[in-house]
């Protein structure tokens, strides 16, 4: 029988502004392989996904702190940075984000407790 794990999400780095629409995210693909990606929306559409692996979790964190970081100062935008040290399972998350009657930041917060 085949094992498959689940990606867990460890970090979403969220802008969010008139100019500029961010979320990135670091998470290990199939609980083992360290995983960045991001996409940016723009006000005319146009939007760019990136992917970046063959780096350790720590470093993708770093990287992608940093670019977003300047991303959100050049955009006039607060970052907003939510570590999830355990992580959470792609599927939990899913659920949280369809299930309209849960509060989302609650459910969060409490994932993280």
């Amino acid at each position: 029988m085949e094992i498959h794990l689940k990606n867990m999400i460890k970090a979403f780095f969220i802008i969010k502004g008139s100019a500029i629409d961010f979320l990135g995210t670091i998470y290990l693909k199939d609980g083992t392989l360290p995983e960045a990606a991001c996409r940016i929306i723009f006000p005319d559409g146009k939007t760019i996904f990136a992917k970046k692996s063959d780096m350790t979790l720590d470093e993708l964190g770093d990287i992608m702190y940093c670019h977003s970081s300047m991303i959100a100062e050049t955009y006039g935008c607060s970052l907003l940075h939510i570590p999830i040290p355990d992580g959470i399972d792609q599927d939990v998350l899913m659920d949280i984000l369809e299930n309209p009657k849960k509060n989302i930041m609650r459910s969060i917060q409490g994932l993280l407790n």
